[in-house]
């Protein structure tokens, strides 16, 4: 079981929507102090392992991750704002709440190691876990589709060294939205 947890960032948010608004460059370049939330789901897991040959072992887990209350929303404050023209309609200050209402999903792994001599193993193994990101509240900074994760790896003991290196490859995966329940489409 891993715990939830919530990391607090901050940092600039600068930005010139001039050409959205068909006006002088400049006229509407704002920044902003921001802060954003995030919260990571909590997690529960699940797995064997079979050693069902003397040099070969087996191994399945599943993965419950709890993405409904870690990303309802992804709330953002943005405060000190410097241009008198954008403060006049947002304020210097606010707050707003991004909808994301992703789903919970469950990830299964299955995994194959392969004791090659006594100092080497060879490991291989696929994951499958669907996107928790609807469509409908898809953004290019939220999209976590990766559905297919093939990964390879290899072990190496000498005396009480143990070196382990390891490679994943996700299929690319594709989502897409006609018309978003994001406000103005964004």
């Amino acid at each position: 079981y891993k715990s939830a947890s919530v990391v607090h960032t901050s940092g600039d948010a600068t930005g010139d929507p001039y050409a959205q608004f068909g006006v002088q460059p400049g006229l509407l370049a704002f920044h902003y102090n921001a802060t954003v939330k995030n919260k990571f789901p909590q997690e529960v897991s699940a797995g064997a392992s079979w050693k069902f040959y003397p040099k070969w072992r087996a191994a399945l887990q599943v993965d419950w991750l709890g993405w409904s209350d870690a990303f309802n929303s992804l709330p953002v404050g943005l405060t000190g704002g410097n241009n008198s023209h954008v403060n006049a309609v947002l304020g210097s200050s606010f707050s707003d709440s991004i909808p994301l209402n992703w789903s919970d999903e469950f990830v299964y792994r299955l995994g194959f190691e392969y004791q090659a001599t006594e100092r080497l193993v060879l490991r291989a193994g696929y994951t499958y876990g669907h996107s928790p990101v609807p469509d409908s509240t898809l953004l290019p900074m939220t999209a976590a589709i990766m559905e297919h994760t093939f990964t390879a790896g290899i072990g190496y003991r000498w005396r009480w060294l143990n070196v382990d290196l390891a490679y994943q490859y996700a299929l690319p995966a594709t989502q897409n939205v006609g018309a978003s329940r994001l406000r103005s489409g964004e």
